[in-house]
């Protein structure tokens, strides 16, 4: 360091040094990643598969043998078209779409060893219409609501696929005019998560310019597929380097609640359902500022502060100083995976140790560990979900998730708005 930013660092306060070298670990570990071996193409391209399955796709696979269909694994996401749309290259678009993530034409198959996972041949993805035009404009948006509704809920074959859907829905307008319509796409969970459906809609833009004779960006190819991804994870994750991310949970985790009961209006199902409702709140700019604030002056991130409030909540509700809260994490700690379609997020479980007094502002964390054990959490967050509850031999009950007591998660809005261009 030069002498120059030498004395520029200890201008600053001990806080905002401790967030500057937080920050600096943070940098370093996001560039040992780049210098990282790449991951290669699986060896099993020779033979033409079968490939094993991911962690994360493992226990989909087995939550959904339990209860085939379920549509809380369902991932939906509605896009408003405004403009003049050329519907064929719209459907064009999706089929490359499908050509060009392996993910989205797999199938899933039980052999000697266990579930697999095959690729079909692409094929075109029919792009169903329905037209509301000539439905009264009160009737439309309400019609194009239950459309979006039924489509979210509508149940996957998971074995045989297909695994992504999509219809078209026109508001307004006719065949090559200006109007408005909306694309509903599903997605089943085990072949995706919500920054592929990042990935879907910033490529279905890109190939839809291009299909439609307009200034499209050029896709670059792909350096691997998600089954690449799923072998290099399943020969990585064997033996020893398994035990080891096994130990920690086991060390993390040993003595942890495996119920979290709050004083609820209602006893617990027997089986858990996904009836409920979210509720969005949104910060005043002050609260937002004060927040700010006192995450920088105990070297965490606003989302620490905000996860050790949420802690402190949940425990003074349950009458409890030990839970465990889950986040969920991207789990894309490589670049050849940024681009990719594919099942990736993992839950990271961080155990709240609140046994001093719970105050929110004694609670976030100095440093960069804003509960016990979560910063080495952090860096075993590619330790396998499938694997983790049953190897430490916890309970699962069908009435609770596995892991975590509670969940905690911070939300992505897509645009929901595109105007096509001209």
């Amino acid at each position: 360091m030069s002498d120059e930013r030498l004395r520029g660092f200890e201008r600053l306060s001990p806080a905002k040094q401790k967030l500057l070298l937080a920050r600096l670990r943070r940098r370093d570990g996001e560039a040992a990643m780049e210098s990282a071996p790449e991951i290669p193409p699986s060896p099993l391209r020779a033979t033409g598969g079968p490939f094993p399955l991911s962690f994360a796709q493992q226990r989909l696979w087995f939550v959904d043998r339990l209860e085939p269909g379920n549509p809380a694994y369902n991932l939906a996401d509605a896009v408003r078209l405004s403009g003049r749309l050329d519907a064929a290259a719209l459907a064009g678009a999706l089929s490359g779409i499908v050509r060009r993530h392996e993910a989205l034409r797999t199938v899933f198959e039980v052999a000697r060893e266990g579930p697999v996972q095959r690729v079909l041949p692409p094929a075109p993805l029919p792009l169903p219409l329905v037209d509301l035009a000539g439905l009264p404009p009160g009737r439309r948006e309400a019609e194009a609501s239950r459309l979006a509704r039924e489509e979210a809920l509508a149940p996957f074959d998971v074995p045989r696929g297909p695994h992504l859907r999509a219809r078209l829905v026109r508001l307004s307008g006719d065949a090559g005019e200006d109007g408005e319509h909306v694309a509903l796409l599903s997605t089943h969970h085990i072949v995706s998560d919500a920054w592929s459906m990042g990935v879907l809609i910033r490529e279905l833009s890109a190939l839809y310019a291009d299909l439609a004779g307009l200034a499209g960006a050029t896709l670059p190819e792909l350096p691997i597929q998600y089954l690449d991804f799923a072998d290099w994870q399943r020969r990585n994750l064997a033996g020893e380097p398994l035990e080891g991310l096994l130990a920690f949970w086991r060390e993390a985790l040993a003595g942890a609640p495996t119920v979290l009961d709050l004083p609820v209006d209602r006893p617990r199902p027997a089986q858990q359902t996904t009836r409920g409702a979210s509720r969005n709140t949104r910060l005043a700019a002050p609260l937002a500022a004060r927040l700010a604030e006192l995450a920088e002056a105990r070297g965490a991130t606003p989302f620490m502060a905000l996860l050790a409030g949420f802690a402190v909540l949940l425990a003074r509700h349950a009458g409890v100083e030990d839970l465990l809260v889950g986040a969920p994490v991207a789990g894309r700690t490589r670049l050849e995976t940024e681009d990719l379609i594919g099942l990736f997020v993992n839950t990271l479980v961080l155990r709240a140790d609140l046994t001093v007094p719970a105050t929110v502002p004694a609670t976030v964390p100095a440093g960069s560990s804003p509960t016990r054990g979560s910063s080495p959490a952090c860096a075993s967050r590619s330790s396998p979900p499938s694997r983790t509850p049953t190897s430490l031999s916890s309970v699962w009950s069908r009435s609770c998730s596995p892991s975590a007591t509670s969940h905690g998660r911070r939300s992505t809005r897509w645009p929901s708005r595109c105007r096509t261009p001209r």
